[in-house]
């Protein structure tokens, strides 16, 4: 079957009821060929706009997107929060559904989604869904599967996500947010040598906005890995995994240390560029300081 680049293939409208509301599904993206189809697909029945906002793939992932019927934008990495206002400013509709590459939605969401959208009565401009982690290799989240709650679905016409390089969340007074039922699963690492590799890039953006002094850094690293070890072995309940998680649980504890070590540097050099600058500002002569 031939499809339009820029166009949901029409075997998936043709049974569409007309609907109230007009909605566009933003997806940021960087080499996600192998799990962007299962994003996409989740969505086709219900979206009347798809953008993929690619940062630089090299491994045809805009490809195989416009092969599946998005729009494919190419924008340059600015942080989380940058890309995902971007994704906002190009989508067609003011209704918008947020899912990252590695996301899709389960069918009783996207009935419950369709719903909504087509409801004639007045909505409320964001919901929340809840988010379940699915584990390396498995194709659906375990018992007691880690989970998030995040405003996905909204109108950009009342609320839009922050201009945060790392925090990509929308916050909305309580009174304005609703709640769907279904879920989303969120297949977030391929390996552990993955979740190692995107931590730290993640990390090394948190070390360009986290201004604190180097010793908070310095102080926390002793109960930072049993901490950590703990909120992810029991707490987010990696335990279900047995050996899996437990490595996991392992890796996330390391890298927590290698976060707040990465961190500790960053602040350091700040502090010491500001030494700097201030005995170079008391050693200039006076006739250059007016």
């Amino acid at each position: 079957m031939n499809v339009h680049v820029g166009q949901v293939p029409n075997s998936h409208k043709e049974n569409a009821a007309p609907r109230e509301r007009k909605l566009s599904v933003t997806i940021i993206a960087k080499n996600e060929a192998d799990r962007i189809v299962r994003c996409i697909k989740s969505v086709h029945r219900i979206a009347d706009d798809i953008v993929v906002v690619d940062s630089g793939s090299t491994d045809g992932t805009q490809t195989i997107c416009e092969a599946l019927g998005a729009r494919v934008i190419f924008n340059p990495w600015t942080g989380f929060g940058p890309q995902k206002r971007f994704s906002e400013t190009v989508a067609l509709h003011d209704w918008i559904l947020n899912l990252d590459a590695d996301e899709w939605l389960t069918p009783e969401l996207e009935v419950e989604i369709s719903t909504l959208i087509a409801s004639t009565e007045e909505i409320k401009p964001f919901w929340r869904m809840k988010i379940l982690t699915v584990l390396p290799n498995e194709t659906k989240p375990r018992w007691l599967s880690d989970r998030h709650n995040y405003i996905r679905l909204y109108d950009k016409r009342k609320g839009r996500f922050p201009d945060d390089l790392v925090h990509d969340e929308i916050k909305a007074p309580n009174e304005s947010v609703g709640r769907l039922k279904g879920v989303a699963h969120h297949a977030t690492i391929r390996s552990i040598a993955h979740m190692a590799s995107k931590q730290v890039d993640y990390y090394a953006l948190q070390s360009k906005q986290f201004v604190r002094p180097s010793w908070r850094f310095l102080g926390r690293m002793l109960l930072e890995f049993p901490m950590c070890f703990i909120r992810y072995y029991f707490v987010r309940r990696y335990f279900t995994a047995k050996g899996l998680g437990f490595a996991m649980a392992m890796s996330m504890a390391s890298l927590r240390i290698t976060r707040l070590a990465i961190l500790y540097d960053a602040a350091r050099q700040r502090e010491s560029a500001t030494r700097k600058n201030s005995i170079d500002k008391h050693q200039m002569p006076s006739s250059e300081l007016q």
